[in-house]
């Protein structure tokens, strides 16, 4: 997991327990991406606190409009 989540423009990434969690105070486009740039997931998310189960371990990347985060699980 992150050691410090990033916080931007109100949004919060961090890995806990094999699944990507992201906190947002507004409706945001999520996408989350291999390190090799396959996507794995996109979604639209409300504001609050959103959680992906992802099924291998490794570094994810992860793109909410102009914020982009390593998410290493």
């Amino acid at each position: 997991s992150l050691v410090d989540p990033a916080v931007t423009d109100g949004v919060e990434i961090f890995s806990d327990n094999g699944s990507i969690i992201i906190r947002t105070n507004r409706r945001v486009q999520v996408r989350v991406f291999t390190i090799l740039g396959q996507l794995v997931t996109q979604a639209t998310l409300n504001p609050g606190t959103s959680e992906f189960k992802v099924v291998a371990r490794g570094i994810y990347i992860v793109k909410i409009g102009n914020i982009t985060q390593k998410v290493a699980l």
